[in-house]
């Protein structure tokens, strides 16, 4: 049933970055990230609340929140690069450097979660995924700005981090209750930059349309992490964010449908290198 889950959350993921992409066209990255946090969190929040499990909050150990709240801190760091990265870049390349995570989620999890099991297809599934990772990465799309890269790839490294410490915090702790305390955090980081940033009036200048697409990017992202954590407490962390990383295909073709981004060959054939990558380790570990 993890494998399920795992599967909606990459869909749900890929939609939410499509809405995103809709959604920052004229709108601060920061603002942006602070709505959408907010609409997960009630989201996630309605959920915790609907289950009874907000009784469960004090059951949680001292070691299992503090992994969960620095796991809400990497969370919060990953998309503030992530929708900075989206503002400059198009979507399919945004995405494929992003979901580079995946590889190091695989490193982490082999150095530090000592998950070993058929490390010969681990490191060969993280080898292919590189060449795909640049691959999809190299091919020349409409933006000129280059600072989409710097800020994808320090989105991926936060977001490999996220998934470790969320590992280790899950232990013990309700998935639906995890997601709801890391979304908190992560709405609070959000809110604090903005005050640093000095654009605490900015939630009130975004246009009606994009504040649309930001709202259904939240709850598209909502459904993503519930699935996904869903998973994660139960199944091998690489496989399972390996299936959730199947997101970057959905991400592609909608981008390719709906927001006209170009597809090259080069780009096509490292996307597929990426799929395969993922399928060796859902079936061989």
């Amino acid at each position: 049933m993890w494998i399920l889950f795992a599967f909606l959350s990459a869909l749900a993921a890929s939609l939410s970055a499509i809405f995103a992409k809709c959604g920052i066209k004229r709108t601060d990255s920061t603002v942006v990230t602070a709505l959408r946090t907010l609409v997960v969190l009630i989201f996630a929040w309605i959920i915790v609340f609907s289950l009874g499990l907000q009784h469960d909050i004090t059951d949680i150990s001292g070691s299992s929140l503090a992994f969960l709240l620095l796991s809400g801190v990497t969370t919060g760091a990953s998309w503030l690069f992530y929708y900075a990265a989206l503002k400059y870049g198009n979507v399919s390349k945004v995405a494929a450097v992003d979901k580079f995570s995946t590889v190091l989620t695989l490193i982490g999890s082999m150095l530090i979660l000592h998950e070993i099991s058929s490390l010969y297809i681990r490191i060969t599934c993280i080898v292919i995924m590189t060449v795909g990772t640049l691959l999809m990465a190299s091919y020349k799309g409409r933006s000129s700005n280059k600072r989409w890269f710097l800020y994808a790839l320090i989105s991926a490294v936060c977001a490999a981090a996220t998934t470790i410490l969320a590992k280790v915090g899950l232990n013990g702790v309700n998935s639906d209750l995890a997601v709801a305390i890391r979304t908190a955090v992560v709405l609070i980081m959000a809110l604090v930059i903005m005050f640093i940033k000095g654009i605490r009036t900015g939630i009130g200048r975004v246009p009606a349309n994009e504040l649309v697409f930001i709202i259904f990017s939240g709850i598209a992202t909502g459904v993503s992490w519930l699935f996904y954590f869903r998973a994660l407490k139960y199944g091998d962390t690489a496989i399972v964010t390996s299936i959730d990383k199947m997101s970057i295909v959905f991400t592609v073709a909608l981008a390719a449908l709906f927001l006209k981004e170009h597809v090259s060959w080069k780009s096509v054939c490292g996307l597929m290198l990426i799929v395969i990558g993922i399928l060796l380790m859902i079936f061989c570990i």
